[in-house]
């Protein structure tokens, strides 16, 4: 098994399996030779892992430096596990277990977990190499040029019995300079620990710090960690301090954008934040396919790009850019392709790794011919979650791709675009593999969403509830192993609305409209009837308008997300305030027809109180365009924390 020589990262999540079947054949070998097993061979040589082979960090720490590991800080750290660099029967050889790392506002702590038995033997070394500042960094080059970067400035930690000493210097074309510009000294015991303050490693806030660890013993290199790469941490501080304040270039990637083409709450979020972010005074654009519903002529598309060659796989396939606008100021960019995205249909077709891969391709290579350089690119859900895997892999040696940052937003976890390995050819990705992770069920496929969260430079969902249930394995959808790791840059941003769309004094998707201050007037002549008829169809008989108020159900067939109405509640005048479902005896069609004829709009406008059911996610927008919606004579809505419901659908009520 891969895994027993070549570490956690290439676990097949069998190990304990091989493990009994090792032990058995050695037994059966002492067996054969007329011999009694020895005891050992009874007991397994591993046991489950502990976790992951590294973690981002949770927060900022502040651990205490007094020879004593302070576990409740440090285990909110950051950390990069060595022995998960070693099979099971190729134990660790050298000095350091674990490395850890954090920080707070002034000061990086690291901690070294040490294996006693290597610095028994004689002195050694740790020498922690640090990048250079962004604007001073250049390639690395000479002796350093296996560290990916070129190293500034070098903290030695000289380790002899129980005390160590630390000096940093600096590094300047090549030679490391005699004078220390920072020096300390530590106890030492089965930890080494320290902080180190940023104003000494002389890094600007909001920069990447990246380090290399190399132990030494007698002048010879017993280590390097990690062995390639880095470990990096973003330096923290005000950003903008001693700065101009300056718009941001943002480029929003959306499978869906309302009105031009919605299936769920992306959509929404997709038409409505850029609006909000223009007002900010920020230069945003959004690009997505154009599928076959949506009409040219309608929307008044007009093309700006012809025959734009876009790699897939081994091939380029031309595809058509065009533009149009939401409101009055927001470029929408189209990618009109009708072999992929010409078609009845969104989602749900046998091509759909090629068709998204495709899209998100083609939305990074437009940015040149059209002379736009965005700052940020924004890219939601699995369809273009791969994004800033191509910025940081095909397109890194770029100058014009170079400088962007990437945010992902998670807005459906239960839907993250697996797939075959093909699909890494298809996206140019297949020379540098899967990203192996070390968790069952995500090392053998591509998980286009886990991607994105390993690649993004900042991952964040629809609300902060939903930032924290993702992280447990009851709403992780197999995927909270790798959520938690990369929980340092997962947050939680409410969702909101566009008040122009779910504006009750100027919708004209609902029969009666009106506002908080007048609706007492509106009531004489829009009343509780025509509020009623303002649900029309199968869903709500027009002969009995008269029984209020409507009380919609919301739920979808999924388990994370509500999308529409389900069933209507009325009063039970048999029970007096007690209400009961519609019949279950209405059919399944009449249902579906339901879902067709009222729109949000409708139900939210048109209705009393509002009862959500869900497993998994309520979307936060949904209470809010009820509250949006309210009339002034109405209660306020009744919104209880989440709760277990204890019934036969699992779910949560709100």
């Amino acid at each position: 098994d891969w895994f027993w020589w070549f570490g956690r990262s290439h676990d097949s999540g069998m190990d304990l399996i091989w493990d009994n079947l090792f032990r058995l054949h050695l037994r059966n070998i002492y067996t054969a030779l007329d011999l009694r097993p020895p005891a050992g061979l009874f007991r397994p040589i591993i046991g489950q892992a502990d976790g992951p082979a590294s973690k981002r960090p949770d927060r900022k720490i502040t651990p205490k430096l007094n020879g004593v590991v302070d576990e409740s800080e440090w285990k909110a750290a950051g950390y990069f596990d060595v022995t998960a660099l070693f099979g099971a029967l190729h134990p660790p050889r050298g000095l350091v277990r674990r490395i850890w790392f954090g920080h707070d506002d002034t000061h990086l702590f690291l901690r070294f977990d040490l294996l006693n038995d290597l610095r028994r033997e004689q002195p050694c070394e740790l020498q922690v190499y640090f990048s250079g500042s962004t604007g001073r960094r250049v390639e690395a080059a000479g002796k350093w040029s296996h560290f990916g970067f070129e190293p500034a400035s070098v903290l030695t930690a000289s380790i002899a019995g129980q005390q160590s000493s630390l000096e940093l210097r600096r590094i300047a074309q090549g030679m490391v300079s005699p004078d220390p510009r920072w020096s300390d000294s530590t106890q030492v015991g089965d930890a080494l620990m320290f902080a180190v303050p940023f104003q000494a490693i002389d890094h600007e806030p909001g920069e990447s710090l990246e380090m290399v660890t190399v132990v030494t013993q007698g002048r010879q290199a017993l280590e390097q960690l990690p062995p390639s790469g880095s470990i990096k941490v973003r330096v923290p501080g005000d950003v903008f301090k001693g700065r101009e304040a300056a718009p941001l270039k943002i480029l929003l990637v959306a499978a869906e954008v309302a009105p031009f083409a919605k299936v769920g709450g992306l959509a929404d979020v997709a038409g409505a934040l850029p609006k909000a972010l223009r007002q900010l005074g920020h230069d945003v654009r959004v690009v997505m396919p154009r599928y076959g519903t949506i009409d040219p002529d309608r929307y008044r598309l007009r093309p700006v790009l012809r025959n734009l060659a876009v790699p897939l796989a081994a091939q380029s396939i031309p595809a058509d850019v065009l533009e149009g606008r939401i409101g009055d100021d927001v470029p929408v960019y189209f990618i009109d392709n009708p072999q992929f995205f010409g078609r009845e249909g969104m989602y749900g077709f046998w091509d759909d790794d090629a068709r998204f891969i495709y899209f998100s391709r083609a939305a990074l290579e437009m940015l040149k011919p059209l002379g736009f350089q965005p700052d940020v690119v924004h890219v939601n859900d699995w369809h273009t979650a791969v994004i800033p895997n191509m910025l940081l892999r095909l397109y890194a040696d770029d100058p014009f791709y170079a400088s962007m940052s990437t945010v992902m937003t998670i807005h459906n976890l239960a839907f993250q675009g697996v797939f075959g390995y093909g699909a890494l050819h298809l996206a140019n990705l297949d020379s540098w593999g899967l990203i192996r992770p070390g968790i069952p069920g995500l090392d053998d496929t591509v998980n286009l969403l886990a991607r994105g969260v390993h690649y993004a430079d900042a991952v964040n969902t629809v609300s902060h509830r939903y930032a924290e249930e993702i992280l447990t394995p009851e709403y992780g959808e197999k995927m909270d192993p790798l959520l938690r790791q990369f929980r340092g840059k997962l947050s939680g941003i409410i969702n909101g609305i566009d008040y122009e769309v779910f504006d009750p004094a100027t919708d004209e998707n609902i029969a009666a409209r009106y506002t908080s201050g007048n609706r007492a007037q509106d009531r004489k002549q829009a009343g509780p009837p025509e509020r009623g008829r303002a649900s029309p169809g199968p869903c709500g008989p027009a002969d009995r308008a008269d029984l209020a108020p409507l009380r919609p159900e919301g739920s979808r067939p999924d388990r994370q997300h509500h999308v529409g109405p389900d069933a209507a509640r009325t009063p039970d005048r048999r029970a007096g305030r007690r209400r009961r479902t519609v019949r279950r005896d209405v059919s399944r069609e009449r249902t579906r027809q339901c879902e067709k004829a009222l729109s949000h709009h409708r139900v939210q406008a048109g209705s009393g109180p509002a009862h959500l059911r869900r497993v998994g996610h309520v979307p936060d927008a949904i209470p809010v365009r009820a509250l949006r919606a309210r009339p002034a004579d109405q209660p306020a809505l009744r919104h209880h924390p989440h709760r277990s419901c204890h019934r036969r659908t699992g779910g949560y009520d709100h």
